[in-house]
């Protein structure tokens, strides 16, 4: 399952490709949140809702992919401000359970932005996203230093 955020006719909003061409729009599909953050809280829960509403999508919630506008996973809004700094930056990457890189390493403009990747089966994405939300709900607000 492919997540994306993207914008459709100038309402924001979250979906999953169901092909290269087609994005199911998880709000307009009912019963998920259209912000990503929102649905990473759901944990379990949104990815079950989420393979459902994949499994029969509904036919007004299916979009042209080229139609779309693609976003960043979290808005500026939604994204809480996290600056990772000190040599234990693998501890902390260990105790979220994925790999995360600090934004800088992606150019002059990228420092206020956390790259997080995995290359898993669905089992260890869930455990991801789990890690994830959970870090995002421990550090929200607030600006988080590792120490040296």
């Amino acid at each position: 399952m492919r997540l994306l955020a993207f914008t459709h006719r100038g309402r924001r909003s979250i979906g999953a490709e169901l092909d290269a061409d087609q994005v199911l729009d998880f709000s307009l599909a009912g019963g998920l949140p259209s912000s990503m953050r929102a649905f990473l809280e759901l944990g379990d829960g949104g990815m079950t809702t989420a393979k459902r509403l994949l499994e029969k999508p509904v036919k007004g919630a299916i979009l042209q992919r080229r139609d779309l506008h693609v976003l960043a996973p979290l808005s500026g809004e939604e994204r809480p401000k996290i600056t990772c700094i000190g040599l234990n930056y693998a501890d902390h990457a260990a105790e979220g359970k994925v790999a995360v890189s600090p934004g800088i390493g992606f150019g002059p403009y990228g420092d206020e932005y956390v790259r997080f990747s995995l290359i898993e089966n669905e089992h260890r994405i869930r455990q991801a996203c789990r890690g994830i939300r959970d870090a995002l709900s421990v550090s929200s607000g607030k600006l988080v230093k590792a120490a040296k």
